[in-house]
C-alpha cells in the first residue's frame, strides 16, 4: 500500500490468497468426509426406530 492507496496487484494477491485458503479448506473437508464414509458402525437391527421413538416420546 502506497500513500493509503490500494493497488491492483494487492487486490489480486489478497484474492488469490483467500481463494487458495478456501480451496485448501474444501480439500480438507472432502478428505474428512471420505474417511467418515469408510467407517463402519454396526448397530442392532431396529436401533434407529427405537431411538427415534424414545426421543419423540420423551418430549
Amino acid at each position: 500500500m502506497q500513500n493509503g492507496r490500494v493497488t491492483q496487484p494487492m487486490k489480486i494477491d489478497d484474492y488469490s490468497t483467500k481463494k487458495n485458503k478456501d480451496l485448501k479448506a474444501e480439500e480438507n473437508m472432502e478428505e474428512i468426509l471420505e474417511e467418515l464414509e469408510e467407517i463402519r458402525v454396526n448397530t442392532p437391527k431396529g436401533f434407529s426406530v427405537r431411538a427415534i421413538r424414545e426421543d419423540r416420546d420423551c418430549n
